[in-house]
């Protein structure tokens, strides 16, 4: 079991400005949104000074808990059906911290609790977590449902994930046209293509084709994620070099705007064919 502790030590951020949301999001299951959201969180508390926080809002499953192996006996439900009595401190002493740095707020245990819970409770909770931590990442159902919704809107990043099978580039279309369609800001929307399967026979290219859209991001197939999921460890923890790990924190350095994380992956090679319209820069550097 990996350490854990409920603890009022979270760094305060009191007065300051509102964090970074980075909120994670594909229209299928499977395509490792939830693993892209565990290693974002922990590549950026374990190389920055960020305090991250990373809240499971997949109304399915809800796997951050037990893929990060921990216990939490405080869950979303537990603080969004008081969000308008909660105070601050409260809220901190209700979060669970892994051992990697980064505090979770974890998903109901029982998927009946989603229905007590309204699309404006779970807003207040993201906006105060928010105010407390530099960095919150939102992990999202496959689906497209009121709490979805309200995650798109409230991210200053959205990192839209799709994989290499075309059921899975069909309904990222269809999310693509939809967010056209409301006028959401091109600037706050990252295409990532995760590839979960070495045994596919489209490319990046492929996506691009179909989407009309180019590819901000590719994470490569690396059979060590699962592996190291299962012990409740990110692969950037578990396996620092390994092709996963490297474009994982890199990803994490352009989302934070910290160079030298990029600079270590490209170095390696990895970031060969990162588009020179990206450059450095990121969500917190907007």
């Amino acid at each position: 079991m990996a350490e854990v502790s409920n603890t009022a030590d979270v760094p305060a951020r009191e007065g300051a400005a509102a964090g970074v949301v980075l909120t994670v999001f594909g229209a299928k299951g499977g395509i490792g949104k939830s693993t892209i959201a565990t290693n974002l969180a922990t590549a950026i508390t374990g190389r920055t000074d960020h305090s991250v926080l990373i809240i499971d809002l997949d109304t399915r499953f809800g796997d951050i808990a037990i893929m990060m192996d921990i216990d939490a006996p405080v869950t979303l439900a537990d603080l969004a059906s008081n969000i308008d009595t909660l105070d601050r401190q409260t809220f901190r002493n209700a979060l669970t911290e892994h051992e990697s740095g980064v505090y979770v707020l974890s998903a109901p245990k029982h998927p009946r609790e989603w229905r007590s819970m309204s699309p404006d409770q779970l807003r207040l909770v993201v906006q105060m977590a928010a105010r407390l931590f530099d960095y919150v990442i939102l992990d999202t159902p496959g689906a497209l449902n009121d709490v979805v919704s309200m995650a798109v809107e409230e991210a200053t990043q959205l990192i839209l994930v799709t994989s290499l099978d075309m059921s899975s580039i069909k309904d990222s279309a269809y999310v693509l046209d939809l967010l056209q369609s409301e006028g959401y800001p091109d600037r706050r929307l990252l295409l990532v293509v995760n590839n979960v399967n070495q045994n596919h026979t489209l490319s990046a290219e492929d996506v691009e084709r179909v989407l009309l859209r180019n590819v901000d991001w590719q994470i490569p197939y690396d059979a060590r994620v699962v592996r190291t999921s299962q012990i409740g460890l990110p692969v950037v923890v578990a396996k620092p070099k390994s092709p996963s790990s490297r474009s994982l924190v890199a990803l994490a350095g352009h989302l934070t705007g910290n160079v030298s994380m990029i600079e270590e992956a490209r170095k390696t090679g990895f970031l060969r064919w990162l588009p020179r319209r990206l450059g450095f820069g990121g969500a917190a550097a907007e």
